[in-house]
């Protein structure tokens, strides 16, 4: 009996280990980061640019601000739950959004997100941490980031490895299509459901070009804690 007790003992911690990741809990913010000659450098496929306003964080759109991809990650008991900005090309409208997680095996975790279109000029203030109302989406196959580099200060996504895990360099992105919130008849809106790749050239998704510049080639996804 001592035996067995000892074996379950040493023996459980490993499988609680094994299962997941442990994040400090935070806000944490992404940066697009890349290394030139052993030198740690920032390149504008994300904003790279938190913008706090009073006590809050904002997501753009924001006047003073270029829209630019973004994306916040606020863990709770480490439970994550992402806020992000999406720069479109499609009819010069925008997406903001926000989606549960969870941590699994490595790995971040998302089945469904909650966006909203917004055109560039929008007025409206969205702050960071507000689950607000829009269309949901749920993605019929779960989109997984691999989290890698797990430190008291952030974490890192790989976008070769993100790629590979979720298969869309042969199957594409999932999309999700709506009308068009200019009002246009007879228009769809259609618009990648992920979270990590937008568009055909931003944050991981420009992988999937074979001419991207090394700034992005040899790039990573960082979050850095910001409280």
């Amino acid at each position: 009996m001592f035996k067995l007790m000892s074996f379950l003992v040493l023996f459980l911690p490993a499988i609680a280990f094994s299962n997941g990741l442990k994040i400090k809990d935070g806000l944490y913010y992404g940066y697009w980061v890349y290394k030139e000659k052993g030198v740690l450098k920032e390149y504008g496929v994300l904003a790279n640019n938190p913008k706090k306003d009073s006590s809050e964080y904002i997501l753009s759109p924001d006047p003073e601000f270029a829209a630019t991809n973004e994306i916040y990650i606020k863990i709770n008991n480490n439970v994550p739950t992402i806020f992000f900005y999406h720069e479109s090309s499609d009819a010069d409208l925008n997406v903001v959004g926000w989606a549960g997680a969870k941590f699994s095996g490595g790995e971040m975790i998302v089945s469904a997100n909650t966006i909203r279109f917004l055109k560039e000029d929008s007025k409206e203030r969205i702050s960071v941490g507000d689950k607000f109302d829009g269309k949901v989406v749920r993605l019929d196959i779960e989109e997984k980031a691999p989290i890698e580099e797990v430190n008291d200060e952030g974490f890192s996504i790989d976008c070769n490895q993100y790629l590979k895990t979720n298969n869309y360099a042969e199957t594409g992105l999932p999309d999700v299509e709506e009308p068009d919130p200019s009002g246009r008849k007879d228009i769809l809106v259609g618009y990648p459901a992920t979270v990590f790749a937008v568009d055909e050239l931003g944050i991981c998704s420009a992988f999937l070009d074979d001419d991207i510049v090394s700034q992005i080639k040899n790039g990573w996804i960082q979050f850095r804690r910001l409280n």
